[in-house]
């Protein structure tokens, strides 16, 4: 004969008998004398505080031990019963079920906490006073009951759905909350724990609506929102969050009555805005900090010439039509900030006061004005000035993709540096169209395909710098006049062997042109005619190599080669350190000068 054993933890609990406690009157839960049951004076049991124990109240007992947790499992409170606290941080947990038909009164507003790990639990009257809070605790799913709440809390890892339109006059803390159809009103602060990829979401499956009159927050690093009915969400108190996914549906976001500010940092997850967002009012909006990211796929606009959207964070565009921020209201750009326009389709960038910009998409991204950024740009694909001037005090960057920075028209463009990108047959910069003045102050560090400089001047100015060409295919194509202006070294140590056509010149005695790696100079005109040509670090190769006469400029070179054609002619002494290379048919004319190579 078999015998079948049952092992699960509702069997082994049945083993034990279950405390029953009944109130005979009004008093302190702690006085003996209020309770009756079958383990009253049972092994110094004097009143209902084990995890197993069903209480049933029948009159108006206080909850009255500060800081204190009274502990039960079954409580049932009937209609003429009321479960009151009289201290400061009581706490009732409730392992079972809460069945009230009577009264939950708080009303004495002294921090109470009824934590509810139950499933089937029914309320029938919470008078939840000025500090109340209602906790959700179970591991399964519970269900969020229709109560007047001073403060809510939904906690471990089971699902807690709304059952009707909510309003909380306190604070809401959140780890799983579905709104599902159901409006919600919080008049406090709304924190949502710490999630997990899988877990820890605040969410609205549902249409309706959301107010946060409190800020929108987070207690841990990160939360997971997810509004996928669509709702419409309206703000009084900002946003405060560290988001591990975030997705707002399409429903309006609107920011109303107070100042406010969004701050909404992505951790290793997504965050998209669909919705659009509406600042309404004479009020401001500011985002907060460069790593608060907007990622929108709407737009956000105001409805009063006196709406104000404030940016010192990110906010990256991906749709064209939304693409003109506050088309009503004012837009103010800070020092940190950043915009990206990354959609397909030709645009011209707004009249905005920029610090840092990022383009992406098909199409060409155009300025529409004469245009100052303060921080970076950085584009992939094309990029055209047009015809006005473009300062990037920062640096500019050329992605990785496909595209070109050009400038149809005139004028100048300053750079602070400039860095191509990812070395691809498919990136060039293309300044021959309107043959631009381009200034730099932080190098050059390129690896697109071709440059073709334009005939404007190319200025290395206020500081040292290097200039590097890292692909070999650009020969021929750098035709502008390279000056160093000032008392500065430019110094070139590129990989690619560039071939210059203009002029290599300077504007004071001490202008350097420090050469570190093979350079191929193609004009009749002597290199640094003003300033100096360093020309003998041990990686230095010279090439005269224009078609025709050249002067060269005296001095010490690690490696000197005279080819193509036409009569090199030296004007002062030169000393060739390793190895001098003459190919004909171009020929030497010491011009008086010696040539020593030992």
């Amino acid at each position: 004969m078999e015998l079948a054993v049952n092992t699960s933890l509702a069997h082994i609990a049945s083993l034990r008998k279950r405390n029953v406690w009944y109130s005979v009157k009004d008093g302190n839960w702690e006085d003996p004398s209020v309770w009756m049951g079958n383990a009253a004076g049972r092994r110094g049991m004097k009143y209902p505080n084990t995890n197993v124990d069903d209480v049933f109240i029948n009159h108006q007992v206080n909850m009255s031990t500060v800081n204190y947790a009274y502990t039960v499992g079954h409580l049932y409170i009937n209609a003429q019963g009321a479960l009151k606290s009289s201290n400061l941080n009581v706490s009732v947990i409730i392992n079972g079920n809460l069945q009230c038909t009577g009264t939950l009164d708080f009303s004495s507003n002294f921090n109470t906490n009824v934590v509810l790990n139950g499933y089937d639990n029914y309320i029938n009257n919470l008078i939840a006073g000025t500090s109340s809070t209602i906790t959700y605790n179970a591991q399964y799913t519970q269900f969020i009951l229709d109560l007047p709440y001073r403060n809510l809390t939904t906690s471990n890892t089971g699902l807690r759905y709304l059952t009707s339109n909510t309003v909380i006059t306190g604070n809401l803390t959140v780890f799983n909350l579905e709104c599902d159809n159901y409006d919600l009103t919080v008049n406090g602060i709304t924190r949502c724990a710490q999630a997990t990829s899988a877990d820890g979401v605040f969410s609205k499956s549902g249409p309706g609506n959301l107010l946060f009159v409190g800020e929108l927050s987070r207690l841990g690093n990160q939360a997971n929102i997810n509004f996928s009915g669509n709702p419409n969400v309206e703000f009084r108190g900002g946003i405060n969050m560290n988001i591990l996914n975030f997705s707002t549906g399409s429903g309006t976001f609107t920011f109303t009555t107070n100042h406010q500010i969004i701050d909404i940092r992505i951790y290793n997850g997504t965050g998209t805005w669909i919705a659009p967002i509406l600042i309404k009012g004479a009020i401001t909006v500011t985002n907060n900090v460069n790593l608060s990211i907007i990622n929108t796929y709407s737009t956000i606009n105001g409805d009063n010439t006196e709406s104000t959207f404030i940016n010192n964070g990110q906010v990256n565009l991906f749709n064209i039509t939304g693409a003109h921020i506050m088309s009503t209201g004012l837009f103010i750009n800070n020092a940190t900030s950043l915009i990206g326009f990354l959609f397909n389709g030709d645009f011209t960038l707004p009249n905005y006061t920029y610090n840092s910009v990022t383009t992406a998409g098909t199409g060409t991204k155009i300025l529409g004005k004469n245009t100052s950024m303060t921080g970076t740009l950085t584009f992939n694909g094309d990029f055209d000035c047009g015809t006005y001037d473009l300062t990037v005090a920062g640096s500019l960057f050329q992605g990785n993709g496909a595209g070109t920075f050009y400038k149809t028209g005139g004028g100048n463009i300053l750079i602070g540096a400039y860095f191509g990108g990812g070395g691809g047959a498919s990136f060039n910069a293309d300044f021959t169209l309107g043959n631009p003045n381009l200034e730099f102050r932080g190098g050059i560090n390129v690896n697109v395909h071709s440059i073709k400089t334009g005939t404007g001047t190319w200025s290395f100015t206020t500081n040292n710098q290097n200039i590097f060409f890292g692909i070999p295919n650009i020969n021929d194509l750098l035709v502008a006049p390279l000056l160093i202006n000032g008392a500065i070294t430019v110094t070139n140590t590129g990989t690619s062997n560039p071939t210059w056509l203009g002029t290599i010149n300077g504007t004071h005695a001490a202008s350097t042109f420090d050469n570190r790696a093979t350079f191929t100079y193609r004009n009749a005109q002597q290199p640094m005619q003003t300033g100096v040509l360093q020309t003998n670090a041990a990686t230095n190769t010279f090439v005269y190599g224009l078609a025709g006469p050249q002067d060269i400029t005296p001095g010490i070179y690690r490696n000197l080669t005279l080819n193509n054609s036409g009569v090199k002619k030296l004007l002062g002494n030169v000393s060739v350190q390793n190895t001098y290379t003459l190919t004909a048919p171009a020929t030497l004319n010491p011009n008086g000068f010696t040539l020593t190579n030992p």
